[in-house]
């Protein structure tokens, strides 16, 4: 379940309640979040930021052909 949507005029994301963030979009210089590859365009599908996967998401902004978040480790290092 989404429990919050932010979007700009080229990409999206989407916020799950377990602290996931997934976004789609106009890739343009990694603003997605899935890395550099020119082979990846544009993305039609929503789907998760794999650099994240380790992190809880607390809130996401998109503006332009920017995106941010702010997240906090999932575990802390002992």
């Amino acid at each position: 379940m989404y429990v919050y949507l932010a979007s700009s005029s080229r990409h999206c994301g989407a916020l799950t309640h377990e602290g996931v963030l997934l976004t789609c979009g106009s890739y343009s210089q990694g603003a997605l979040g899935h890395g550099y590859d020119d082979d990846l365009k544009d993305q039609l599908v929503l789907r998760p930021v794999k650099e994240l996967e380790n992190m809880f998401v607390l809130d996401i902004g998109f503006g332009g052909m920017q995106s941010s978040c702010v997240a906090v480790p999932l575990h802390q290092k002992s």
